[in-house]
């Protein structure tokens, strides 16, 4: 029987650097309730994809190179309902509180990521 805690978040990533792309993928795949649908590198591409694969929740950076990050979660939001996170390196309180405006449900900065140490490791017999 399936449970809410068994539930996987489908995820479509929204990023025009590979890099990153790749991060997060090595990141979130070590999780079990998370699961990438889909990829874009621009507001075109995740629009698109958005549509066809219905994730669950897109991460969006705020600069693509062919539409901005908050007219695109304006958009995605108002039109498309989607669950927008910001995942982006532009640490500025008015970027933050235009997305919020906008619509997205959560800001996040990669520099978070490297603040949360794993516990330590103890040996057991």
């Amino acid at each position: 029987m399936n449970s809410f805690l068994d539930a996987v978040v489908r995820i479509l990533l929204a990023n025009a650097h590979w890099i990153v792309r790749g991060g997060l993928v090595a990141l979130l795949d070590q999780e079990s309730n998370f699961g990438f649908v889909g990829f874009a590198e621009d507001g075109v591409e995740a629009d698109q994809k958005f549509q066809l694969l219905k994730p669950d929740v897109v991460l969006l950076d705020l600069r693509g190179p062919t539409m901005d990050g908050l007219e695109l979660t304006r958009y995605l939001v108002e039109k498309l309902q989607a669950r927008i996170l910001i995942f982006t390196t532009l640490d500025s309180e008015e970027d933050l509180k235009q997305s919020l405006k906008a619509g997205a449900k959560g800001y996040l900065l990669p520099v978070l990521l490297h603040s949360v140490e794993p516990p330590p490791m103890t040996e057991t017999n």
